[in-house]
């Protein structure tokens, strides 16, 4: 396994408001397309080790679902 790449971005006044396990998805979902010269046509696999990211796959909420 290696590092893909590293990034960051300065969060909004409405972001930084958000729960933590929010702003862990948003992290996963914002990067995503920002590594897609890297991922595209392969299967990758997201490794977090935020527990409470477990929810994720299962979750009803619609800001996280989406």
């Amino acid at each position: 396994m290696h590092v893909l790449q590293f990034a960051s971005k300065k969060l909004t006044v409405a972001e930084s408001k958000w729960p933590i396990y929010e702003l862990e998805a948003y992290a996963i979902v914002w990067s995503t397309p920002h590594s897609a010269r890297y991922l595209r046509g392969r299967e990758f696999i997201v490794r977090t080790d935020h527990q409470s990211l477990k929810w994720l796959w299962s979750t009803e909420k619609s800001r996280i679902a989406r």
